[in-house]
């Protein structure tokens, strides 16, 4: 898949899940009718959620880079 195809996918993606998260947060507040502190605990689950996926990221790419560094020091010794 060339980088232009994964580009778009993902902003099309983007765009899908932006939407998607809209029209939720519309039906949840015209039809549930939250109270405040129902509407705090969601809003905690979600920076929890993020901060969560947040700490992935960071892990993932700390092993890529890892991994992209020891395939680098195998291929030419002196660079260690």
């Amino acid at each position: 898949m060339t980088n232009k195809l994964k580009a778009a996918t993902f902003v099309a993606l983007y765009t899908l899940s932006i939407i998607l998260a809209v029209g939720a947060i519309q039906i949840i507040l015209n039809y549930l009718n939250p109270t405040l502190e129902q509407l705090g605990v969601g809003f905690a689950i979600l920076m929890l959620a993020y901060a969560m996926k947040m700490m992935y990221d960071l892990r993932l790419g700390q092993l890529e880079t890892r991994d992209r560094l020891r395939k680098i020091t195998e291929t030419n010794p002196t660079l260690k």
